[in-house]
Order: C-alpha cells, then structure tokens, then sequence
C-alpha cells in the first residue's frame, strides 16, 4: 500500500480522473487517490468485465475503452461510502464473524448438556 501511496503522489495531480475497479480493498486505494486527483471513480467491477475479459487486446485498448465511457459519462459506478460507514461495516462484519463459531458449537452440542449446571 505504500508503494501505492508513493506512486500516486508521484505520477497524479489535480486535473486527473482515477477509474478504479472494484476488487480487493479499494477503499484504501481510493482515500489515498482522492485528495491527489479532480476526480475518482469506483467503477463496478462486474459490470466492466467485458471489457477484462476480450483476449487477445493490449491494455491501451482497455483505457480507450474506459476512457470512451468516462467521456461519455456511463461509467458504471459504486457508491464509495464514507470511513465512517466503513468503520461501522467492518465492525458488524467482524462481530458476525466472531458469533459464528459459538453458534456452531452450540448447535452441535446435545441439547441436554446445555441446559446443566
């Protein structure tokens, strides 16, 4: 994430648009990028796939294609929630996460063993 940082301190300035794609921890990316560049948007991973997957095309091929879309303002984008929404999301995540084996456990257990002193 640092080299990230690094790069985009580096290469970006006010004036640039960021296209993103939604997959692995885009958050981070995005809060890093945002504050260098006029503009950032999360694209919906899902739904620029075609572009992804055509083989045999060089990745120029790709930015134009991105590009065109950015022109014409079709990206298809996310909603990139605030870091409080986050925080709060992550901390609901972790919270079912933590209950799941307890439940687990208890749903294996005879039933008249939970009910002893």
């Amino acid at each position: 994430m640092m080299r990230c940082r690094t790069w985009a301190a580096a290469n970006l300035c006010q004036g640039d648009t960021v296209i993103p794609e939604t997959t692995g921890n885009i958050w981070d990316i995005s809060d890093s990028v945002t504050p260098l560049v006029t503009r950032t948007v999360v694209a919906h991973a899902e739904a620029v796939r075609q572009i992804a997957d055509a083989r045999g095309k060089p990745d120029t091929e790709d930015l134009q294609r991105l590009f065109r879309l950015l022109i014409a303002a079709i990206v298809p984008d996310v909603w990139v929630p605030p870091a409080h929404v986050r925080t709060v999301r992550g901390l609901r995540s972790s919270r079912n996460w933590l209950g799941t084996p307890a439940t687990m456990i208890r749903n294996r257990l005879p039933s008249n063993t939970l009910n002893t002193p």
